[in-house]
């Protein structure tokens, strides 16, 4: 019986929408911790859809946004699609080193494990 194929975008986006709901609270640096860490999970992985998982997981932080907006719980300071793109952008920042690790630990780890053996 063959297995059936695992797709993690549900799982995804259910976190990147918990994350963007932690990015609201003052809880900034646990964020883009968490961000960084899964983005590095992603990066050792180096699944064939990495793209489409950063996205999945990058756009849970504006769409909470705007769902805070809609139920009234934010302050809006500027243009809500202008806060939406910048909160789009900041989780971008946290994801990209974090995706950039995790494929230098992808590569240099078969050589680490060499030369300990060695």
């Amino acid at each position: 019986m063959a297995t059936p194929q695992r797709n993690p975008f549900t799982s995804l986006a259910l976190a990147g929408l918990l994350l963007g709901a932690l990015g609201q609270t003052n809880w900034f640096l646990l964020y883009a911790g968490l961000l960084f860490g899964f983005s590095m999970v992603i990066g050792m992985k180096r699944p064939p859809q990495m793209m489409r998982w950063i996205l999945v997981l990058a756009i849970g932080t504006p769409v909470t946004y705007i769902l805070w907006l809609v139920l009234g719980w934010s302050k809006g300071g500027s243009l809500w699609y202008v806060d939406a793109l910048m909160r789009a952008g900041g989780a971008l920042l946290a994801i990209l080193p974090g995706l950039g690790a995790g494929l230098v630990y992808r590569r240099i780890s078969p050589r680490m494990r060499k030369a300990a053996a060695a």
